[in-house]
């Protein structure tokens, strides 16, 4: 048998930088803000800036799932149906800020919406029942100042 010797240890190069965590109002660098969609969550910030937000909203799951944007002080503050489904009809006038389409497995979806300072909730409102998506935990609830 030959004789071998570990590989010298290496450092990574004086010049690296950590990588770029956005411009602080939870945003990249093209201003959309990455929403990750999974059974049974959501991973966003949870704090904006007041003004236009462009969400990218990816589904990492294996079922469909909607990004929607609620005017809310939080989603147990919302209407909410046996199982955790967001009533939207019970929603006061305006409070339902804007939705995706579904958003297949694998695939992306960009929702702009226009947020004055406030408490939100980020939700999928897909299913019913005990299958609420909300239900399950597919919630976030978000400020913007």
């Amino acid at each position: 048998p030959v004789e071998t010797e570990a590989p010298a240890e290496t450092e990574a190069p004086a010049d690296t930088e950590p990588p770029d965590e956005g411009d602080g109002d939870g945003g990249d660098e093209a201003g959309r803000t990455p929403v990750a969609q999974f059974e049974w969550g959501i991973d966003a910030p949870v704090e904006y800036a007041a003004g236009t937000i462009t969400f990218s909203a990816s589904n990492g799951g294996s079922f469909p799932h909607e990004l929607v944007v609620i005017e809310g002080d939080g989603y147990e503050s919302l209407p909410l149906a046996e199982g955790g489904a967001v009533i939207e009809d019970e929603l006061p006038d305006g409070a339902l800020i804007g939705r995706t389409e579904r958003i297949s497995s694998g695939s992306e979806r960009e929702l702009v919406v226009d947020l004055a300072p406030g408490n939100y909730v980020l939700v999928c409102n897909l299913g019913g029942g005990g299958n609420s998506h909300a239900g399950l935990g597919q919630n976030l609830d978000i400020t913007v100042s």
